[in-house]
């Protein structure tokens, strides 16, 4: 018979507990035999409906790094011992690791940390039941540095979501920080992107959400960042779970180094046509609203101030991860590479979008991108009347939508990890 501490004890400390101990951002701890027995048929019902944990990737796409989905076995082993009764067994056959494996000094799936940089000050949500709030901090080093591997540590579990930090260009610096200058609080409201518009210079240094331990860069490869550069912060903070005085104060760590044999550089793509508010039309009622995007880049590479030199214009690329990106409306999104011969490359599919887990996704090997070859996304979207935020018990009546930062409008963007071929 299946026991906690012989079989199942040993798989949530793997799969669980980096959201779920105390004071995480899960509703509960599963630090424990009691705590898992208390919530076994939680348990039972989230794996066998496969919310939990929380792996976004639809299957038969590509395959990916990390991936901490539950096999079919592994799902049965948990619903045959839930039905027994979930035992415990014999404590002295514990073969359970601690709930939580860190590297002790925030690293935790670093190699090690060169750079650390917090919020300047606590700051406590303002704005239910999300806020989101970018926090300008100033990039110290004083020669070009590469960024080789990232992890964020929320200063407070219980409300921290999600944080990504982005690179602001020193040609934009000066603009991001008026905007910063502009509220009296710290930070200042964002969504989607840190502001500043379409035509700033912004780049993706790295993203946590729960029970992404952080990590190194593709090995040989790292995000370059100059001197004058900033970062901006930002931080989603799940307020509905909020009590009064409660503070964040959230810390970003870095691994860097001087050189890399690829620098790489974080590929935002979309239709750019949809940020002016043109053809990404979701109307008022609709279940179900679909727009899509096919086009080459690699005649446009070397034109970003964030990737100049680094990747050349109408040359090979290579693809190493890929994060896609809605809101709330969401209901499937994929990211493709059309190849010129007729060949279809899946990058990355999330066929059941939730707005509340997202992040990027290591692929288990790199794809190369050749000119005439073409990127296409594809969003649908639900903007009917059951899909609608509830605020203050009542459900929002519907209403047309396009692209925007606000909680309320939407997006549809991949974000792909790329280096010259």
């Amino acid at each position: 018979m299946l026991t906690y501490n012989q079989d199942v004890g040993a798989l949530l400390n793997a799969r669980c507990a980096n959201c779920h101990f105390d004071g995480g951002v899960a509703p509960f701890a599963l630090e424990t035999y009691e705590q898992v027995y208390n919530q076994r048929y939680a348990i039972r019902a989230a794996v066998v409906n496969e919310t939990m944990p929380p792996w976004q990737p639809a299957d038969g796409c590509n395959t990916y790094e990390g991936d901490f989905s539950l096999s079919a076995d592994q799902i049965a082993s948990i619903v045959e011992w839930v039905d027994h009764d979930a035992p415990q067994g014999d404590p002295v056959d514990d073969v359970n690791a601690s709930a939580l494996v860190t590297g002790g000094d925030g690293s935790e799936g670093m190699s090690r940390i060169d750079l650390s940089m917090q919020m300047p000050q606590g700051y406590e949500p303002q704005l239910f039941p999300d806020d989101y709030r970018c926090f300008l901090l100033d990039w110290p080093e004083t020669e070009l540095k590469y960024v080789t591997g990232f992890h964020a540590e929320p200063g407070n579990m219980q409300i921290v979501h999600h944080v990504i930090a982005f690179m602001i260009s020193p040609e934009d610096a000066v603009d991001y920080a008026a905007l910063d200058a502009e509220s009296s609080a710290p930070g200042y409201t964002c969504f989607g992107g840190p502001g500043g518009g379409p035509s700033s210079a912004v780049g993706w240094i790295g993203a946590w959400a729960p029970g992404d331990p952080g990590g190194n860069t593709p090995a040989g490869t790292g995000i370059p960042v100059a001197p004058g550069s900033k970062v901006a912060l930002q931080v989603h903070y799940n307020s509905a779970l909020y009590v009064e005085g409660m503070l964040d104060q959230t810390t970003v760590h870095f691994k860097l180094d001087d050189t890399v044999e690829k620098p790489a550089f974080v590929l935002p793509y979309t239709n750019y046509q949809w940020l002016s508010g043109s053809g990404m039309d979701i109307p008022a009622g609709e279940a179900s609203v679909s727009h899509s995007y096919l086009f080459d880049p690699t005649p446009f590479l070397g034109m970003s101030l964030l990737s100049d030199g680094l990747i050349q214009s109408n040359t090979a690329f290579e693809i190493h991860s890929a994060g896609l990106h809605m809101h709330e409306l969401g209901k499937e999104i994929k990211v493709e590479v059309h190849r010129a011969n007729g060949d279809r490359t899946c990058l990355l599919e999330i066929d059941d979008w939730d707005f509340n887990w997202q992040g990027g996704y290591s692929l288990e090997n790199i794809e190369v991108f050749e000119p005439g070859d073409k990127l296409y996304i594809e969003c649908e979207w639900d903007n009917s009347l059951s899909n609608q935020r509830v605020i203050d018990g009542e459900t929002q009546e519907p209403r047309d939508v396009h692209w925007g930062e606000g909680t309320s409008d939407e997006m549809c963007l991949a974000v792909i990890y790329i280096t010259a071929h």
